[in-house]
């Protein structure tokens, strides 16, 4: 069951990461464009590691670790 909401959860790191980006680009770098760019590149990059340590934790559930 944790498994299944910490999957869920995962979508929504781009979305947080971009509104985060937006107002870290509007009043730290002047340009929400840029910032943006960068809250979708680094939550992109977050939910990798969250899907890659979501199947690792699945795995060992299983007893099929490789």
């Amino acid at each position: 069951m944790r498994e299944a909401a910490y999957a869920l959860g995962m979508g929504l790191d781009l979305l947080v990461f971009a509104l985060v980006g937006y107002f870290a680009g509007k009043h730290v770098l002047g340009d929400e464009a840029l910032g943006i760019g960068l809250g979708i590149l680094v939550g992109t990059l977050l939910m990798w590691y969250h899907a890659y340590s979501l199947i690792k934790a699945i795995r060992r559930r299983r007893g099929s670790v490789k």
